[in-house]
């Protein structure tokens, strides 16, 4: 009884300080699978988003602790594993068995002896996964999964929100480098087009100086005729 009041204490801090986080995704699955971690008593734990968009990766790792596991080649099976818990809609513990079902073999592969996983679900949507990789301690189990599954609504809700503002940042990133590219654009077209504006003005000089020094030389022509008594040749309007 001690021990699940300590639990339910724990997740109430737990809970109150994911508030503040929400809106900076990375440091949200740090801070979860840290305190998820020393809560339960895991050698890893994995928080992953989970994306609809086919021209996105469907899961991502935005939380993982310790933090040096992420190199581990072990992880490959993470997305298999990710993609086998669809059909859970509740915190589940999974023996790793070579003879048990997929997910089973497939957690095998990664070594250890019972996991557990926590399908992260708001309006009925996946947003993500939490993933307590081979338990330490398996004697409060049922305990811990009463806890986790009070907990994945609101964990469930923060990391889509924090998804949210990450996403919004980026596109406003993104908008921002297009009108700084369409302004660059603009400024270079407008020095271009002054360019080839100066570049007519002095064709235009040319041909007008051009055209002036022809009309002289045809009234000379014509002078020179008149001098002779001949007709002028040139007709010239000025």
């Amino acid at each position: 009884m001690k021990k699940d009041s300590a639990m339910n204490f724990l997740i109430i801090d737990l809970l109150k300080n994911i508030l503040s986080l929400a809106e900076k995704p990375e440091k949200l699955g740090q801070y979860i699978t840290n305190q998820i971690r020393e809560l339960v008593g895991s050698k890893m734990v994995m928080l992953l988003s989970h994306n609809e968009k086919p021209e996105d990766a469907n899961h991502m790792i935005i939380g993982i602790c310790p933090e040096r596991n992420r190199s581990k080649p072990e992880l490959r099976y993470i997305k298999r594993i990710a993609d086998l818990s669809h059909p859970f809609h509740q915190a589940t513990i999974v023996h790793h068995a070579i003879n048990g079902n997929e997910l089973e073999n497939v957690f095998y592969l990664m070594g250890g002896h019972v996991s557990v996983i926590v399908p992260l679900e708001y309006a009925a949507n996946r947003i993500g996964l939490l993933i307590l990789y081979d338990l330490i301690d398996l004697q409060n189990i049922e305990s811990v999964i009463d806890s986790l599954n009070t907990l994945s609504g609101v964990l469930a809700l923060e990391l889509r929100n924090a998804m949210y503002y990450n996403n919004l940042e980026w596109k406003v990133a993104e908008r921002t480098k297009e009108l700084r590219e369409s302004e660059e654009n603009w400024r270079t077209m407008g020095i271009a087009l002054k360019k080839k504006a100066e570049e007519l003005e002095r064709t235009n000089n040319l041909m007008l100086g051009r055209e002036m020094k022809m009309i002289e030389l045809k009234k000379e022509v014509n002078e020179l005729l008149k001098k002779t008594g001949e007709k002028e040749k040139y007709r010239i309007h000025e």
